[in-house]
């Protein structure tokens, strides 16, 4: 299990939190600790659970998690 001191939650506003100063530094205000690590909001938290499952949603981009092929010429 993963710590919640290792995971950085994103922000869910990108402005800021709601009622923020407008010339508020966005981002992590202390130190990064060795391993730490940004968790984004737009992937599966857990992709074993989701593996070989494609998208379904039209005009859905692929997915980027699997290394591609290298082209043969």
């Amino acid at each position: 299990m993963t710590s919640s001191t290792e995971r950085i939650q994103p922000e869910e506003f990108p402005d800021g939190p709601y009622g923020a100063a407008h010339n508020q530094k966005l981002g992590k205000s202390t130190p990064w600790e060795p391993g730490q690590q940004i968790h984004s909001a737009f992937t599966y938290e857990m992709r074993e659970f989701h593996e070989g499952l494609e998208r379904d949603y039209p005009g859905s981009h692929p997915r980027h998690d699997e290394p591609e092929e290298p082209a043969q010429s």
